[in-house]
């Protein structure tokens, strides 16, 4: 399974990688939803793990961007935004998966 981690936290992105490694999958990394665009156009990925929390623009506008291109992979949202109201901002495109306990090991 081939997974594009979009996280601007180099560490923890490498962690995650080294996870999903290890339980067979092929990842790639992104840090910014720029990079993640590009990845996404070049390569057929089975899944996206996302971070909100990126440097050149909110992670959410890309979900709605991707939804809007008509692209239907699998997002699972991971993220130390606890904002109330986060969550409610997919209720029409909803990703697969959100959840708010992204941590820094």
């Amino acid at each position: 399974m081939k997974i594009l981690i979009v996280e601007d936290n180099r560490s923890l992105a490498m962690l995650v990688a080294d996870t999903l490694r290890e339980a067979g999958m092929l990842p790639d990394i992104a840090s910014t939803s720029r990079k993640a665009e590009e990845a996404l156009a070049a390569v057929k990925y089975d899944a996206l793990l996302l971070d909100l929390g990126l440097p050149d623009r909110d992670g959410c506008q890309l979900i709605e961007d991707l939804r809007l291109q008509g692209s239907s992979i699998p997002i699972l949202v991971a993220t130390a935004r606890h904002e109330v109201g986060t969550e409610s901002r997919f209720e029409s495109e909803p990703p697969r998966r959100y959840s708010t306990g992204w941590q820094n090991p």
